[in-house]
């Protein structure tokens, strides 16, 4: 029975220094061509509406996504928002779009991702209600 009271302090122990412990972010970037993180990078106009998100990538094929006014009726609608310092995730921003976009204006940049070469897509996402499809429109969801 002691030993077992001991076992379970230690397995307590060893657990509760794991979470005390912050260690340093390491992200792998080795060959990494997009890298865009809410906190960083993001250009907003007074209304937080994201003009420009920066490629946090060393070597990126796109360095930034901008705001598209083309096909729109009204000039800006279609500019995510800059949600800042959120409680839900410890702190941090997110960008919510919602029939919204940003551009990569060099369209073959990542043509290559598409062609079953072992590449690897990661994403964070929350995917709100869908509103429908658009004609001509191509879009990528991940989750």
């Amino acid at each position: 029975m002691n030993k077992l009271i001991c076992v379970s302090l230690l397995l307590i122990s060893v657990l509760n220094g794991f979470t005390l412990v912050k260690l340093p972010l390491r992200i792998l970037d080795n060959g990494l061509i997009v890298d865009l993180d809410a906190d960083k990078g993001v250009i907003t106009n007074k209304n937080n509406k994201v003009e420009k998100w920066i490629n946090q990538a060393r070597t990126p094929a796109v360095k930034e996504f901008i705001k598209q006014d083309e096909g729109r009726k009204v000039k800006g609608s279609g500019m995510p928002s800059l949600r800042s310092k959120l409680t839900e995730l410890n702190g941090h921003n997110t960008i919510v779009f919602n029939k919204q976009e940003l551009v990569a204006h060099d369209e073959d940049a990542f043509d290559h991702l598409i062609t079953g070469n072992g590449y690897t897509w990661f994403c964070i996402l929350k995917a709100g209600k869908q509103s429908g499809e658009l004609k001509d429109v191509n879009s990528f969801l991940a989750t």
